[in-house]
């Protein structure tokens, strides 16, 4: 059963690796929930890391209203669960994928004129923030330093408002870009 889990969530990963319109393809067979479930529950990490695999390659190859869809599908919890494994390969894509969530809920933000990053506060309410500070120094230099950006992106300091505000000038200070199609790219 688990290589069957494995060999079809790798199936839809590598469907979600290609062109927005292949990516829309997952979305209208609405295997996002179960991709989702899979993260979060499946016992075999090499399962959990294929359906990894789904979510990541969604958020770097999608139009941006895919990946607002995605933001918005229940996976920011299962993501962060994965903080809770010792591989550094899965820590880099979680972190990666993450780090694109958390630009769309920027951008979101700015659009709807509110305070409130509401992909960084489902992150906070996971534990991800706390979860990365807590392994910070024992990461490689590559990881350490996508972390510590997002941490310092949109991770707010103690003893401020817990509304996750952000600066007006916050989206465009960082490494995460987007590029003239409207799709999100972890540079």
């Amino acid at each position: 059963v688990k290589a069957i889990c494995r060999e079809a969530c790798w199936a839809v990963s590598n469907i979600a690796a290609g062109t927005p319109e292949q990516i829309q393809q997952v979305f209208l067979a609405q295997l996002i929930p179960q991709i989702v479930r899979t993260l979060e529950e499946d016992p075999a990490f090499e399962v959990r890391m294929e359906a990894l695999w789904t979510l990541a390659n969604i958020v770097q190859g999608g139009r941006l209203e895919q990946v607002e869809h995605l933001a918005n599908s229940g996976c920011i919890g299962p993501l962060v669960s994965m903080l809770a494994v010792k591989d550094v390969r899965a820590w880099q894509v979680v972190v990666d994928t993450l780090g694109v969530l958390l630009q769309v809920g920027t951008v979101n933000m700015h659009r709807n004129g509110s305070n409130v990053n509401l992909v960084a506060r489902a992150v906070e309410e996971a534990g991800g923030f706390q979860r990365m500070e807590e392994r910070l120094f024992s990461l490689d230099s590559d990881t350490y330093a996508k972390v510590e950006h997002v941490l310092g992106q949109y991770h707010q300091a103690e003893g401020h408002d817990d509304e996750l505000e952000m600066s007006a000038g916050s989206e465009a200070s960082g490494s995460f870009g987007t590029s003239h199609q409207g799709r999100f790219d972890f540079i």
